[in-house]
């Protein structure tokens, strides 16, 4: 199998295309790398928002609890502050909620920043060197089998 022409200037612009798709394969991967962080970086407020209802809902079961100890009201007061406590709980899984989505989002921008790109131009590539190969094998093994015209 022939990967690169005999002729000196044709293999260096075959090795140059070669070297300039890596490069273009790395430029891509670093671009879509960089869009993920960035977008990634968009999850600090839901990650506050998890936090903030972890910590309503702690306190406010917390004062249920004590509150649960006033007699008369005490049992009554729990209930309304457990309740209350609920929304605590809403709003960390709203946090959570919010943070996959982030993560799905970033992951998704960043392999479409790098991937589109990478294809389209790796598809070219390769249907050009693919044909060259074949071509240069087919000639060569005619050549190698002595065939005279």
């Amino acid at each position: 199998m022939r990967f690169y022409a005999h002729s000196p200037a044709r293999r260096t612009r075959q090795i140059v295309a070669d070297v300039l798709m890596l490069l273009w394969i790395g430029v891509w991967v670093y671009a879509g790398r960089q869009v993920h962080d960035t977008v990634e970086g968009l999850r600090a407020p839901a990650d506050s928002i998890t936090s903030a209802g972890r910590s309503v809902n702690g306190a406010l079961t917390g004062a249920g609890d004590q509150a649960g100890q006033i007699p008369l009201v005490g049992d009554q007061l729990r209930t309304w502050l457990t309740q209350a406590a609920g929304s605590g709980t809403t709003l960390e899984q709203a946090g959570t909620s919010m943070a996959d989505t982030v993560d799905t989002l970033a992951l998704g921008l960043g392999l479409a920043t790098a991937l589109v790109p990478i294809l389209i131009v790796l598809s070219v590539w390769l249907w050009v060197r693919v044909r060259f190969v074949r071509n240069a094998t087919r000639s060569q093994r005619f050549i190698d089998a002595g065939e005279d015209l």
